[in-house]
């Protein structure tokens, strides 16, 4: 059976399958689509009518708590009762009726309580007396039998009430700030002992405070939704200014209806707008949400054209990329084959069989393959081995840097007690320096216990006693758990060194302390002094040494005078990359430098 060429095989299947899925995909997501962005948006906003209706009637219902626990105070009612009726010159109050009134003021301010559930909170007698707390604390003669609201008040038999949005006359004159306000007043009549009516309790509130969801919504940008509030009646509560009777076209919509949500023709204009209405079953109140159709419909409809647009080009695109590639893959197919045979061949992977792919170009190219990967396979641990030396040879190279630099120290320090005639000094000094050398010059490996490596930094420590034995001052506290933890052989006694170089610059006695610890699974030295700190100059040379030993990764050229942190800085990030702690911190009174790295187990 003659084997089907690669070229035939690919144009037929990727052509074929482009052709269906682009087809059905482009039909189908349409439609989908469409209803599903639909049905979200009538979703969404239903649930956005519900949410704004719910925030509407938790304000009227602390206006609702406030007026109803006025109603249930018998001590309210008896405090009303012993200042009703008239007086000797029917205006004027007692001051035993004034004592009374003030009680009942503090009582008042109480039920509105610090939240300011309501603005103002008014009492009204059938005596004639009126008496406000809140915003304007007032009282007097006031007959309220001759207000508008009176009879359907009394109607309600001590349910509530709630007026239309309006403005407050004395609340404006007292206040410039409720000159243009507008407010909400909840009424709600109240009864004494056997059902006698006793007065009328009023709650006012800010109407921007009950509307703030509404208002909060309309300033937002990017929408032209318009919201409407409209009581059992119809009359219109928001907004409260400016209506066109664009509101009540609205309202009568859903009476006609009935609908929750239906789509209506513009109030003004062409077009079609969607509307959802949501009844309180607190208040009574209708919200209507107002959303244009168009601005729905518009974003789906310009992704729509971009995604037919761009699968068009892409579907044409596809199928010439793919009578091509099917054409001409079978070319560069080959000529791999040709170059990777000519390759040296490890024996053993010619024994490799290809797979049983039905194609002849697949089952040659894997053959092929199997002799590259063999071939990479062993390059690349050829590289591995060649980068693993290199890193220990710079390692290395970076250690014995520090040779001469503890030399060059350790010998101005000789010479300096020399002429002080410091012979016996000299004589511990050098027997020291030599034990000291021979951990330096070992060459077993260039990492060492930290616990050796504090040892060493102990007796480089005990050599600069002898030069200082009453100035110097040494405290050491490691954690045993670091003590067994490799690191870089000379990573601790050159911050050591760099403390006593720079500290003794101040008077004695000098302190030098090392503290190491293991926090975050990283373990850490820290080296301090109360010396004068480093000068700025040095440590911005430092900085700007480390700056160009991270962009070049390679070690800049320094004298012995300044490579000491800068050799440290490099090993550490040599072994430890990212992870490793390098941090100077001048303090109030000297100087510390942290180092240390993740421990690896």
């Amino acid at each position: 059976m003659r084997k089907k060429t690669m070229r035939f095989r690919l144009f037929v299947t990727y052509a074929g399958m482009i052709l269906l899925v682009s087809a059905i995909y482009a039909v189908g997501f349409y439609i989908y689509e469409f209803r599903e962005f639909t049905t979200r948006s009538l979703a969404s906003i239903e649930e956005l009518s519900l949410s704004l209706s719910n925030k509407l009637d938790l304000e009227i219902q602390k206006m609702d708590n406030v007026t109803l626990s006025v109603s249930y105070s018998s001590l309210i009612k008896d405090i009303l009762l012993r200042i009703a009726g008239r007086h000797d010159d029917g205006n004027t109050y007692t001051m035993e009726q004034i004592s009374e009134i003030k009680a009942l003021n503090e009582i008042m301010v109480a039920a509105i309580g610090p939240t300011q559930a309501v603005r103002e909170l008014t009492i009204y007698d059938l005596e004639g007396n009126r008496i406000s707390t809140g915003a304007l604390v007032k009282y007097g003669k006031y007959d309220v039998t001759k207000r508008p609201w009176f009879d359907t008040v009394i109607g309600k038999g001590g349910g509530s009430f709630i007026g239309p949005p309006e403005k407050d006359g004395e609340l404006a004159k007292s206040f410039i700030f409720f000159k243009d306000k507008y407010f909400i007043s909840l009424y709600r009549a109240y009864y004494g002992d056997y059902g006698k009516l006793q007065g009328i309790i009023q709650a006012q509130q800010d109407a921007d405070i009950i509307f703030s969801s509404l208002i909060a919504l309309e300033k937002e940008s990017g929408s032209d939704k318009r919201y409407y509030v409209f009581n059992a009646e119809g009359d219109l509560f928001y907004p409260y200014e400016g209506d066109n009777g664009e509101g009540a076209y609205y309202y009568n919509q859903f009476m006609r209806s009935g609908k929750s949500s239906l789509y209506v023709d513009r109030y003004a204009g062409p077009g079609k707008e969607l509307v959802s209405y949501h009844v309180s079953g607190q208040t009574g109140w209708v919200l209507a949400v107002v959303a244009s159709r168009q601005e729905l419909v518009d974003s789906l409809n310009q992704f729509t054209l971009r995604l037919a647009m761009a699968t068009m080009a892409v579907l044409l695109l596809a199928l010439i990329y793919s009578y091509y590639a099917a054409r001409r893959i079978t070319k560069p197919i080959a000529r791999l084959h040709s170059a990777i045979k000519k390759m040296d061949i490890i024996e053993g992977v010619r024994r490799n069989q290809p797979i049983n792919s039905g194609i002849y170009e697949i089952e040659e190219l894997q053959l092929a393959f199997n002799h590259m990967n063999a071939k990479l396979q062993h390059s690349v641990e050829k590289l591995l081995f060649a980068q693993t030396q290199e890193i220990r040879a710079t390692m290395a190279a970076l250690s014995s840097q520090m040779n001469p630099h503890f030399l060059f120290n350790t010998i101005t320090t000789i010479s300096i007690m020399a002429e002080e005639n410091m012979s016996r000094e000299i004589t511990m000094l050098c027997q020291k320096l030599s034990r000291m050398l021979r951990y330096i010059s070992s060459e077993e490996s260039s990492e060492v216990s930290l616990g050796a490596e504090i040892e060493y930094t102990a007796a480089y420590l005990e050599c600069m006693k002898i030069r200082y034995p009453d100035d110097l001052n040494v405290a050491i506290e490691i954690d045993e758990e670091l003590l067994q933890i490799p690191v870089p052989k000379l990573i601790v006694q050159p911050l050591v060194e760099n403390c006593i170089k720079h500290g003794i610059h101040v008077p004695s006695p000098w302190f030098i302390r090392i503290d190491g610890k293991v926090a975050d699974n990283r373990w850490m030295i820290t080296v301090s002094d109360n010396g004068p700190g480093m000068p700025k100059d040095k440590r911005q040379a430092l900085f700007d040494n480390i700056k160009e030993l991270n962009e070049t990764n390679k070690f800049p050229g320094l004298n012995v005078e300044g490579m000491g942190l800068l050799n440290i800085y490099f090993r550490l990030n040599l072994i430890y990359g990212d992870r490793m702690i390098f941090d100077i911190e001048e303090q109030p009174h000297g100087f510390a430098i942290t180092i240390g790295g993740p421990i690896v187990c």
